[in-house]
């Protein structure tokens, strides 16, 4: 099953409710921007915790709309959305749009309200967290870990519950997305050499490290060879000297 299929899902999905719009178009660039690798991760998460091909895609297209919200929400704090129109007028209708649209599709998910709460809670610390960052001028070890729990640990935290709900695996859920979010941040910043990992001296850069190699550990363990291919690399990128 490949990333597209999630994709067209997500998209009938939108246009059920936005027909043939502006809105509709705006929507459906903002998905379409989205790397193909984050459907595709918590689609074969889903298949691999047991759940049919229809649900699998229906909780990959829930957490799709919800990713796409917050990159777009991102890219437009960067001044980096080069997928709309004019987008400091059009970004902000869009960013409401799928932020709505994905809360549809969590309650047509059907895992109840609970679950859908807990994510929200991480969501909001998520956001909160982009605040602060936007506004961060000097980095240190306080300030990065933070980040690194309140942008993505708290964000993949959220996603992993909804992927895993009603499943053999929902306990694990919740720990399991932590890692992986934590692990993620620190390794994506690593190799990209972005200003939260370049700005840090040595010092502060070691115990962050760390940190994440533990996390990738854990995942490397993990019952679901999904999240284990991820954590491979991962392990690659924080072990670089």
């Amino acid at each position: 099953m490949s990333a597209r299929y999630v994709l067209n899902k997500t998209i009938r999905f939108v246009t059920a409710f936005l027909d043939e719009s502006p809105a509709q178009s705006d929507v459906e660039s903002t998905l379409r921007a989205v790397d193909d690798k984050f459907a595709l991760f918590y689609y074969a998460l889903a298949v691999d915790a047991g759940l049919s091909v229809d649900r699998a895609a229906a909780r990959a297209s829930a957490v799709l709309l919800q990713f796409a919200s917050v990159q777009l929400a991102d890219d437009l704090a960067d001044g980096d959305c080069d997928y709309l129109k004019s987008p400091s007028r059009t970004g902000a209708g869009t960013q409401w749009l799928l932020q709505h649209l994905y809360n549809l599709a969590a309650i047509d998910l059907g895992v109840g309200v609970t679950v859908v709460a807990e994510a929200s809670r991480d969501f909001v610390c998520a956001g909160a967290a982009q605040q602060v960052e936007i506004r961060t001028t000097a980095w240190d070890l306080s300030t990065a870990r933070a980040m690194a729990v309140g942008l993505n640990a708290r964000q993949h935290r959220a996603y992993f519950r909804l992927v895993l709900a009603q499943t053999p695996a929902e306990p694990a859920a919740a720990a399991l997305g932590y890692d992986f979010g934590f692990a993620l941040h620190v390794s994506g910043d690593r190799i990209k050499g972005d200003e939260r990992w370049a700005r840090l001296d040595a010092s502060a850069r070691q115990p962050l490290l760390a940190e994440a190699r533990f996390a990738a550990a854990r995942l490397l363990e993990s019952e679901f060879a999904s999240v284990r291919e991820r954590a491979k690399w991962f392990e690659a990128v924080l072990a670089r000297e």
